[in-house]
């Protein structure tokens, strides 16, 4: 989410699909695997919100009618499921 935050307001903005490459080369938020767990996490939740079980966030988010508001909210709704069912809640239970 920092990432779209980022560039709000700033030339062109990143789309969903650049963020997540972001994550997954940067190193320092995250590697390969977390970019590719938040993409099936966004897509599950898109999947939900539109009732569409071939609904994928990428091309979702890439609609020319998305909101900034928009992608932002589905961002924060991925990173409140991370945060209640990510890793580290398990590790908290052990």
């Amino acid at each position: 989410m920092r990432y779209v935050r980022d560039e709000s307001g700033t030339g062109p903005q990143r789309t969903l699909s650049t963020a997540l490459r972001h994550v997954g080369e940067d190193g320092e938020h995250g590697d390969t695997d977390t970019a590719c767990v938040a993409g099936h996490v966004l897509d599950r939740l898109i999947q939900a919100h539109t009732g569409s079980a071939t609904a994928r966030a990428t091309p979702w988010s890439e609609r020319q009618h998305r909101t900034h508001a928009d992608i932002t909210a589905l961002l924060s709704a991925g990173a409140r499921f991370a945060r209640t069912y990510g890793p580290s809640q398990g590790a908290a239970a052990a």
